[in-house]
């Protein structure tokens, strides 16, 4: 049997940036996936780095989160093991309006980041096409957001697999499904997983949009009705993301938003990106959201007619009822969540593995997590 001080259920984002805080702080740390480690829905993720991409403008508690994490990815970033090896641009986004409605949402938007003290500034059209080149004429109106960043998830994960492998405190076992967790008369949790057996002392549950796959037993051997709900909260939001070889047609070099879509530029690709659906854990890319993600990325960028396409993904996006994350205690001492982070995994995931860490280790409770406790989508059992 694998002992361990804790184990974290799922290798995304959310699953390798907490081992890393804890292996950072002296942890031992088993990860364990049903797959490959990085393979799910991270690796899929378009990697944007913005606090007001991804979150609606009402969304005052993820603006504000996401404004610290922003601040925080600068410097977790510098501290990793291989900084270098994560590919990073600080380019910016650039913000443009291609249909005449678009001009209000891009004005509102620029309000709502001055509101934030996020940098961003109204520039010409010319100025918007001068930057990017390959912007349909006709834009009516653009802004520019400095601080915006984009990384690769791909490297971003491969970074972190080596970080928890090449640890004499890390552990990671692909390949080994987790369906039940049980706890012992000691209190430690235990489970398979694959063909292994494992005991550990805490247990971080990052599932993503699978969280409601697993069942824990409480010490009575039955369901933990709290700890049902938590995991039940989270439902897969489905999201189709083109990845188009761009080298035939000249440089992108920032992220390019509008109302409808988005571009983010990667080393000779160009992703586009994202539809949203609720239409459960279907892997399969509908004709419907592939086209309307081409006809409002041509309306952009018109040459991608011309860009060949290169992949064609799905990503399950893990949202809450209210979509705010679940990080923190889920209602049974020592069993933790970190998930439901939605569209803002990349972005968020540094500082929520950090505060969470923290709270595990020291039992460090930072206020920020009042907001995303998990046991607001279950039954309050009053454990901490």
């Amino acid at each position: 049997m694998i002992q361990t001080e804790t184990a974290v259920i799922g290798a995304g984002i959310a699953g390798l940036t907490v081992a890393e805080s804890l292996i950072r702080i002296g942890k031992t740390v088993t990860v364990v996936d049903a797959k490959r480690a990085g393979s799910g829905t991270s690796r899929n993720a378009a990697g944007m780095l913005a606090p007001l991409v991804e979150a609606h403008a009402s969304e005052q508690v993820l603006l504000a989160f996401g404004r610290d994490a922003l601040g925080y990815w600068k410097e977790w970033i510098c501290n990793t093991s291989d900084p270098g090896e994560i590919a990073h641009s600080a380019t910016g986004t650039l913000l443009v309006a291609t249909e005449p409605d678009h001009v209000g949402a891009l004005e509102h938007l620029a309000s709502v980041y001055r509101r934030l003290h996020l940098p961003i500034e109204e520039i010409s059209t010319a100025e918007a096409k001068r930057r990017e080149p390959l912007l349909a004429p006709g834009i009516g109106a653009a802004y520019y957001s400095a601080e915006d960043v984009q990384v690769d998830p791909r490297r971003l994960l491969a970074s972190l697999v080596r970080t928890v492998t090449d640890s004499p405190l890390g552990e990671l076992l692909e390949n080994s499904a987790v369906d039940l967790i049980t706890i012992d008369r000691s209190g430690r949790f235990l489970f398979d997983a694959g063909e292994n057996s494992l005991a550990a002392d805490n247990v971080v549950l990052a599932l993503g949009a699978r969280m409601r796959q697993l069942t824990v037993h409480d010490a009575s051997g039955d369901p933990h009705p709290g700890v049902s709900a938590v995991l039940r909260s989270v439902r897969p939001v489905t999201g189709d993301i083109l990845r188009l070889d761009r080298r035939a047609q000249g440089p992108v070099s920032h992220t390019i938003r509008t109302p409808e879509c988005y571009l983010v530029p990667k080393p000779g690709e160009l992703l586009v990106g994202a539809s949203s659906e609720d239409r459960g854990y279907d892997p399969t890319n509908r004709a419907g959201a592939v086209y309307e993600l081409l006809r409002y990325g041509r309306e952009t960028v018109p040459a991608i007619d011309e860009m060949p396409l290169v992949e064609l993904e799905v990503g399950h996006r893990p949202a809450t009822p209210d979509h705010l994350p679940i990080l923190g205690p889920a209602g049974i001492d020592r069993l933790w969540v970190a998930g439901g982070y939605y569209r803002h995994g990349i972005l968020f995931a540094p500082l929520a593995a950090e505060l969470l860490a923290r709270y595990i280790d020291r039992d460090e409770y930072d206020e920020r997590l009042s907001h995303f406790d998990p046991r607001r989508c279950g039954r309050d059992t009053g454990q901490r």
